[in-house]
């Protein structure tokens, strides 16, 4: 089986902005999922990323995240691929949200 698991970075991006009602609709959906933290390594491969890159502040939670993904050695579940289709050694999984409804 396939475990899901969300960055620390979508955690926030889901909450920003929701009214205290969403907020805790959202945190209950997403409690039985593993939340990565931006740690150490992460740091090390999104600095790379972004020299790489030289990284927009438009662009820079979406490198993060890719990072973070890159860092674990894991496979990101997108929707939005060609926002992550620069980075190179990041696995990209492509999904509509309509199929997962």
């Amino acid at each position: 089986m396939t475990q899901i698991l969300i960055t620390r970075i979508n955690y926030l991006e889901l909450l920003s902005g929701a009214s205290e009602n969403e907020k805790q609709r959202t945190r209950k959906f997403l409690q039985p999922y593993p939340v990565l933290e931006f740690d150490a390594k992460t740091t090390t491969v999104a600095n790379n990323l972004a020299m790489k890159y030289r990284v927009s502040n438009r662009q820079s939670k979406d490198f993060l995240i890719a990072s973070i993904a890159i860092a674990n050695k894991l496979p990101l579940l997108t929707e939005n691929t060609k926002d992550f289709a620069a980075c190179k050694g990041l696995k990209l999984l492509p999904y509509k949200i309509s199929s997962w409804l």
